[in-house]
């Protein structure tokens, strides 16, 4: 499966219908090339853990972000970033001091894996979980008021959310899960 979306995703970006493709809702530059295995072995090394193999695909064989849905998939090092230089990896550090702050996810585990990797504008991000990449994403807030509402867990998956863009779909609403979503 994730064979077949990689080959999507590099035509999609980088195939004769790229601008067509790249329907993220900021208007910025190409796509960015590829990371390479340095860049992706140093990122690892920041963030204390390896990325989960669908996000080091993507950075290795389609692009290194600023592309895809919303305002488009972070980059790593020498990747997109959010329009305020916030790649991925700075990201990951502002959501892993929230989620150290926030009491439920707190109790969970103190080294809760959410990797901020989709900007969808303002202060929110889609987050991939480290720890379980085919499983739900979150969104994480981090302009929200209230610490209960800074991570919201979501009934989406990455890999879902990349088919709605390849299909097309060019804003990506996330629906909360039945619980309420809140965590």
């Amino acid at each position: 499966m994730i064979d077949s979306l990689m080959l999507d995703l590099q035509r999609a970006v980088w195939g004769r219908q790229a601008v067509a493709a790249s329907n993220n809702r900021q208007k910025r530059s190409p796509p960015f090339p590829p990371a390479n295995s340095q860049q992706l072995e140093r990122t690892e090394a920041l963030i204390g853990f390896p990325l989960p193999e669908i996000l080091r695909r993507i950075y290795l064989e389609v692009g290194n972000g600023g592309f895809g849905p919303e305002y488009g998939l972070l980059g790593i090092e020498g990747g997109a970033d959010d329009g305020a230089g916030c790649t991925m990896v700075q990201k990951w550090f502002d959501a892993r001091h929230d989620t150290l702050l926030h009491p439920r996810l707190k109790k969970l585990r103190p080294d809760y894996r959410l990797l901020p990797c989709i900007y969808c504008g303002c202060t929110v991000y889609l987050c991939l979980s480290g720890e379980f990449p085919e499983g739900p994403m979150w969104v994480y807030d981090q302009g929200a008021r209230s610490r209960a509402k800074k991570f919201e867990v979501q009934t989406c998956t990455f890999s879902g959310i990349l088919r709605l863009w390849l299909d097309g779909q060019k804003r990506v609403e996330p629906a909360a899960s039945a619980d309420g979503g809140s965590v």
